[in-house]
């Protein structure tokens, strides 16, 4: 798969430094209207499909713990495979709902966008609270995220995309992310 970073922005998590969140994503934007709207994507039923293994990676007070994350599964955080429902209701949202949202965001619906702060070119992506939840090393869970590749909007083999989570230290020093590949295939 192809390597890019998605950042959380500090601001959620009220840190001095961006939290990399790592997956695979080619950062080539794509210039298609599919829609009609200017929106990259087709709106459908998608399969979700959680691939590869996590990336964890830890900063601040917790540099160097990544082993102790290393437990955390997309059951643990909620994050289920199945059908989701696309909606591309303008040329700057991708609405994204579904059993899988419901599960692992507390959600009906989360909504990606373009040109996020942090995000690579071409990525769209969503940051929301996540579920409440302790993780290791006195930590707890703070905000996921959700993103997809507009450069893979109409591939034969489906959206090339990420959800990931992180847990904070109560002092908001040290934070650690766990994230994990998605594709989304037509139905």
């Amino acid at each position: 798969m192809i390597r890019a970073l998605a950042l959380l922005a500090c601001g959620v998590i009220a840190c001095s430094d961006n939290v990399r969140i790592g997956a695979a994503f080619d950062a080539n934007p794509s210039d298609g209207s599919v829609d009609g709207n200017g929106n990259p994507f087709t709106a459908g039923s998608y399969s979700l499909a959680y691939v590869g293994s996590p990336v964890v990676e830890c900063t601040g007070t917790l540099m160097g713990s990544e082993a102790d994350f290393s437990s955390i599964t997309v059951a643990t955080v909620g994050f289920v495979n199945g059908t989701v429902a696309l909606a591309a209701p303008s040329a700057t949202t991708l609405a994204i709902s579904g059993t899988p949202i419901d599960s692992g965001w507390n959600l009906s619906e989360v909504d990606l966008l373009p040109d996020q702060p942090g995000a690579p070119p071409g990525i769209w992506e969503a940051q929301t609270g996540a579920p409440s939840g302790s993780g290791p090393d006195s930590t707890s869970r703070i905000v996921n995220l959700l993103g997809a590749d507009s450069s893979t909007a109409s591939s034969p083999g489906g959206i090339e995309g990420e959800a990931g989570t992180a847990y904070t230290t109560a002092d908001t020093m040290g934070t650690c992310t766990i994230t994990f590949g998605a594709t989304l295939t037509k139905q």
